[in-house]
C-alpha cells in the first residue's frame, strides 16, 4: 500500500449577497458547492478557478493554489495579526493532512493548543 501526504489548507468564505445551497450533504451535492465556493472565492479575490481536494471539500491542496492565491491567502489570515489585534490567547494551530491510497482520499486533522 502506497500512502501520499499532501499538506492541504481549508478556505471557506461566505457572503450575505451570495445565496449558500440547502442542499446536504456537500459530498453528494459537489458540483453544486463547488460552483458556489467558486463564487465566493471570486468575490474575496482569488484568481482563476481553485480545484477542491475532493469534491464537495473546502479543502485545497498546496499545490492547487497559485503563488498569488497563497500569498492573498497568508496575508488575510494573517491581518489582525499585523495590526496588532491578536489574541495569543486563543492561538489555535491546526494541521490538516489528506492521504491518497489508491482510489480513496482522506482527511486526517491534529490540532495543537
Amino acid at each position: 500500500m502506497n500512502v501520499q501526504l499532501v499538506p492541504v489548507v481549508e478556505i471557506e468564505f461566505e457572503f450575505e449577497d451570495l445565496e449558500a445551497p440547502e442542499v446536504y450533504p456537500n459530498a453528494e451535492n459537489a458540483p453544486i458547492w463547488d460552483a458556489y465556493r467558486q463564487k465566493c472565492l471570486q468575490k474575496a479575490g482569488f484568481e482563476g478557478k481553485i480545484t477542491p481536494f475532493f469534491p464537495g471539500a473546502t479543502l485545497y491542496s498546496l499545490d492547487a493554489l497559485s503563488d498569488e492565491n497563497l500569498a492573498k491567502l497568508i496575508k488575510i489570515h494573517t491581518s489582525e495579526f499585523r495590526d496588532g489585534e491578536y489574541d495569543r490567547g486563543n492561538l489555535r494551530i491546526v494541521w490538516r493532512f489528506c492521504f491518497e491510497s489508491g482510489w480513496r482520499r482522506q482527511v486526517l486533522s491534529s490540532v495543537l493548543w
